[in-house]
């Protein structure tokens, strides 16, 4: 039973990173766990830019119910620097290649003051074929004066280690369901990237005060990434983080058959 969860650092925001990685039941279903509770064991690769930088193949064995934080202090990867890293825990249980559904943790502290923001979500599969269709939604950002709104694509597979590019379309689109700005992308395997919405919309919106919120919508093809939405107030230094959910949270049916249509779709 495999699955590997996806995160990155936030150095250039000047934000530290901790993990809490888990081996629990999940919603309280004990019989994922029960009395046939089996130990997890996790390897660990860290890339920048495409290029491995960091493997442990046996980073570290965590018990049923329990728990292991990742930080500066047992993983050195983590310790401020002035790149931005995409890791990826490799999570297995037991003999096979069947996904196994597990939550882990992550949580962002700006360096030199308490002010945090944390989230859980899930580990995803390590898939045998290579490009799988995506369609991000970000309906909750926001943009205003002294509000801004980062997305980030952290674009891992762990099953591959070439280094390859698939291209991305990138729309924003206002309230009022009219296209602000078009941005096509090569994203590559085992990357990084940072979308600054307000960047992107300096020269389309006109930004006051008053908090606006704009969709983005991107299709394309990656075999496995996580997609973080980080929302801050630029005076307060208060943050927000969020998790573009997968499909299979919010439909059913024919996944196969949204994806391609999804990719088709153009307006």
């Amino acid at each position: 039973m495999l699955g590997q969860f996806i995160f990155h650092t936030f150095n250039h925001a000047n934000l530290s990173l901790k993990v809490l990685l888990r081996n629990t039941v999940r919603n309280g279903v004990l019989n994922e766990l029960g009395s046939n509770a089996k130990n997890m064991y996790v390897s660990l690769k860290a890339y920048h830019a495409g290029v491995l930088v960091f493997s442990k193949n046996d980073f570290c064995t965590i018990s049923p119910g329990g728990s292991i934080e990742l930080s500066e202090s047992n993983c050195p990867i983590l310790a401020y620097d002035t790149r931005d890293y995409v890791l990826v825990a490799h999570c297995k249980r037991d003999e096979g290649s069947q996904y196994f559904a597990q939550e882990h943790q992550v949580t962002y502290s700006r360096r030199g003051d308490s002010r945090t923001t944390s989230l859980v979500y899930d580990q995803a599969p390590v898939l045998e074929t290579r490009l799988k269709p995506i369609v991000l939604l970000a309906p909750k950002v926001w943009v205003s004066k002294d509000v801004n709104t980062h997305i980030s694509i952290a674009n891992g597979d762990y099953s591959s280690n070439d280094i390859f590019e698939t291209p991305w379309k990138i729309d924003l689109i206002a309230q009022n369901g009219k296209i602000i700005r078009t941005l096509k992308l090569n994203l590559k395997q085992k990357d990084l990237y940072f979308l600054d919405v307000k960047a992107m919309l300096t020269e389309y919106l006109d930004l006051t005060d008053k908090l606006q919120m704009i969709t983005v919508v991107a299709k394309g093809e990656s075999s496995a990434c996580a997609i973080l939405t980080f929302l801050q107030n630029t005076i307060t230094g208060a943050l927000a983080l969020e998790h573009s959910l997968s499909p299979h949270y919010y439909m059913n049916g024919d996944f196969n058959k949204v994806r391609k249509e999804a990719l088709l779709f153009e307006k």
